[in-house]
């Protein structure tokens, strides 16, 4: 869970608690504190994004869904079963970048393989390269959900592109996954 969703969640604690602290120490009142001896880790410059105005170009099938309340898109597309039915051949999302994720490549796939659920609730890395493309990078990988025990290990990606995060997972096979990693690679704010 993105840690700005994270945020959203707790602001009616956040406001309660805010509320009781209304007698607490102004700024000027407040004991400094220490100086830090260690510089801080880089930020990733965000420009500003209209999501809702976002554009890309999705191969036939993809189709996109903008979650208003969360800013944020969905694109997903069903493929024939084979059954007479169709089945999810693979699934991207794309957010505004949340600027207190690690803005080098390397270091964000240091987390993905050593922090479960640090991208997705359950999951970790356990293969994740990096690679600067026009406008960002990617990491791309394989990920598994340790929440399921069965499981298996699916190809996945995350890209830093144009003040967006795009990432995804769940592809039936090869052709859905540069699909979507094209699809993110196309994305113009």
């Amino acid at each position: 869970m993105n840690r700005w969703k994270m945020l959203i969640a707790l602001l009616p604690i956040l406001s309660l608690i805010a509320c009781e602290n209304k007698n607490a120490a102004t700024p000027k009142e407040a004991t400094a504190a220490p100086a830090s001896t260690t510089a801080p880790a880089p930020k990733v410059v965000v420009k500003k994004v209209a999501m809702d105005q976002l554009k890309l170009k999705a191969a036939k099938g993809w189709e996109g869904e903008f979650n208003k309340a969360m800013s944020s898109w969905t694109y997903e597309k069903y493929i024939p079963a084979g059954d007479g039915t169709n089945d999810l051949g693979g699934r991207f999302y794309i957010d505004a970048w949340d600027t207190d994720m690690p803005a080098k490549a390397a270091d964000y796939a240091k987390k993905l393989k050593t922090k479960k659920g640090f991208q997705d609730m359950g999951y970790i890395w356990t293969k994740a390269e990096t690679k600067d493309i026009p406008g960002g990078w990617m990491i791309s990988g394989v990920s598994i959900d340790k929440s399921d025990k069965e499981a298996k290990p699916e190809e996945a990606f995350v890209m830093n592109i144009g003040g967006c995060s795009c990432r995804g997972s769940t592809f039936k096979n090869k052709a859905m996954y540069d699909e979507a990693v094209a699809a993110c690679q196309s994305i113009k704010p």
